[in-house]
This record gives C-alpha cells, structure tokens and sequence, in this order.
C-alpha cells in the first residue's frame, strides 16, 4: 500500500510506502478525506503486530515526519483460517472502519457466518457488530462520509443501519436499521451498495424489479438504482439505467448523492455501438 500527491498540474508526485513488511498480502486501501488515514487488510506483520500471518484490518496514520503509525483494528488469533476480516472502508474523519468478518469478533457471531462490524479507532478500538444474518451472510459495507450510516449487502438485499456510539464512560452503540430492498423474485439479488455522505442515498445494483414495471420478468437485467431515505425511514426509488441485457455494474455515488458513475457496455450516449465496457 502507498500514498501518492499529486503536484499543481494533478501529476503524481511525492510516493510515500505505507506498508513495509516484506511478507504477506496487503490489498483494499481505504483514505480518509485528509489522506493521512488509511485502513487496510493484511496478512503482514506490521510493526510486530499480527504475528500469527491472519487477514486482519488495520488502520496506518501517517505522521508530520511521513513515519507511519499502525494500529491492528481486528485480532483473530490462531490460523489464517481464524477468520478473514476484509472490505475495510473508512468514513472522511478516518476515525470509523466499517468491514465484514467470518471471526466471532464480540461474541454475537458463534456460527461464524460473515457479518458487518464497525470500528471506533482512538486511543483504544471499540468494535461493534451491525449484522445480525443468523446463519446468512452480510457483506460488502460502505460507510458515509459522516460515519453515521453503513450500507451494506444481507442475504440480497440491501440494508442501511444508524450506528451511534457513547464512547464514556462505558462505550455503548445503538443500531437502528432500516430495510432498503426486498427481493421481488424468489432468486436475485440486490449488490453492490454505495451510500452518501449523509448517508440519504444509496446507489446499487439489482435484477429485481425495485420501480414496479421497471425491470419487469422478461428482462430482469442487471440494472443501477438509486434509492433515497428520509428522515422517517420512507425509502423511494428511481431507476437509473434500463437495459435489454448487458452489463450495468460497480456504482459510485457522490458524496451530495447527485451522481452516479457506474460501469456498462451498453451504448447510453450513442457512441458506443460495438458495447465495449465504458464508465458512465
């Protein structure tokens, strides 16, 4: 992993190596807004942390003097078939790490399914569990930039959970969770969340037919959708792309939820007939 500047002109410029154990994989950097915080999986032994070689999250802190602090946000001891911990992202204070595990991290998870948890990193690491999929699966969280709201993929479908957290003097969380989707068809799914900074918008991707009429069972495609929640939890939708088979995949939303880039072989703009992958 490394942090690069770009110069007045946006050109790199300045590379700085944030990792530096020689051994082990690194992978899915996560930068806060500021760019000194970045959040991370790794098998690698950093600063003589994780010593037994498990995929576990951590968050470096590059410092004044470009030396870089680490701290292991998860700890799953044994193996590295203790637990995968991965999917780190961070929100735009880096003070928040939302990422999926398999390990029974606070002891709410004994099947040892994956579930979402959200990491408080100071001067200590105050973990709590989002998901409850007993059994299931939760995956694929995207934090907002606030750090208020994580949305997050479980069992196909799509849920944003409000995560407060009481730091002191006990640390205590309360989770509310709103339902985003629900399945229209008996198979499918709904993937691929990308939440904004207030966390009011959710763009993903669907083949269910979320806009009644939209992506309807004779197509049931790959399609982008947006979804907006309100202060009362109202979840309305729009969809975003409508196409007759291809490829509509990996939204981005911004931060104001206003736009949407995504990936897509169709030919929206009329320029692309051959149905090469583009970045709309």
């Amino acid at each position: 992993v490394a942090a690069v500047a770009a110069d007045a002109a946006g050109q790199p410029a300045d590379a700085l190596r944030v990792t530096r154990y020689t051994l082990g994989v690194n992978s899915r950097p996560s930068v806060s807004q500021d760019g000194t915080r970045i959040a991370f999986w790794t098998t690698g032994r950093h600063t003589g942390q994780n010593n037994d070689g498990n995929v576990e999250i951590f968050l470096a802190e590059i410092q004044r003097d470009d030396t870089v602090r680490y701290t292991q946000v998860t700890s799953s001891t044994g193996s590295i078939l203790a637990g995968f911990n991965l999917g780190p992202v961070l929100d735009d204070a880096g003070r928040r790490v939302a990422f999926y595990s398999d390990a029974d991290l606070v002891g709410e998870n004994p099947d040892r399914g994956f579930e979402v948890y959200l990491a408080e990193v100071g001067t200590t690491v105050a973990i709590t569990q989002v998901s409850q999929a007993a059994r299931g699966f939760s995956v694929l969280p995207d934090i907002s930039g606030e750090g208020r709201f994580i949305a997050y993929v479980s069992n196909d479908d799509i849920y944003r959970a409000d995560v407060a957290y009481t730091g002191a003097p006990t640390p205590t969380w309360a989770i509310t969770t709103t339902r985003v989707t629900t399945l229209t068809r008996e198979v499918g799914y709904n993937d691929q969340p990308s939440i904004s900074r207030d966390g009011r918008f959710i763009a993903f991707v669907s083949d269910q037919d979320i806009v009644p009429g939209g992506n309807a069972e004779d197509n049931a495609n790959r399609e982008i959708f947006l979804a907006e929640i309100d202060a009362s939890g109202r979840v309305t939708y729009t969809q975003v792309t409508n196409s007759l088979g291809g490829i509509n995949d990996q939204p981005s939303i911004s931060g104001d939820g206003r736009r949407i880039v995504f990936l897509s072989d169709r030919d929206y703009t009329g320029d692309n007939p051959s149905a090469v992958r583009h970045i709309f």
